[in-house]
């Protein structure tokens, strides 16, 4: 007469803990993907505030004639100390616009027609994409 075993073998007991293992390193790589993914939304998310926070404080700012540069630090909270930089192009002669010709774009004007593109361009220090804001600025 045979006997039933009445527990589990060593074999399946092996079996069980392996696959609980592996579906634990699924779940924690899952769970280490989204830290990740959070933790770049969220740099990007205060790169892009500073940006637009840089964009308006030189908005309102006094124009300043070719070649000027306006001041981004003044009243601009930066608390993560991010890269800022400014970039400064002028409008071409506005009696040359037409609608089958628009405007053109130079850093260096032989003459300032009053009409700035500014790019605000934020790089997150620890990492992540750069932001970039544009603005008009009329003289």
């Amino acid at each position: 007469m045979l006997r039933e075993s009445a527990g589990l073998s060593l074999v399946e007991t092996t079996l069980a803990v392996g696959i609980l293992g592996l579906s634990l390193v699924a779940v924690l790589n899952a769970f280490s993907a989204l830290g990740q993914s959070a933790g770049h939304l969220d740099r990007a998310t205060a790169a892009d505030a500073v940006a637009n926070s840089v964009a308006e404080s030189i908005l309102n700012q006094a124009y300043l004639n070719y070649p000027g540069t306006y001041s981004t630090v003044s009243d601009v909270a930066n608390p993560r100390a991010y890269a800022i930089a400014v970039q400064i192009e002028y409008a071409s002669d506005p009696a040359a616009v037409t609608a089958a010709t628009p405007p053109t774009w130079t850093t260096t004007p032989a003459v300032d027609y009053g009409l700035q593109r500014i790019t605000v361009t934020v790089t997150p220090t620890q990492g992540g994409s750069a932001r970039v804001t544009r603005a008009l600025k009329q003289r």
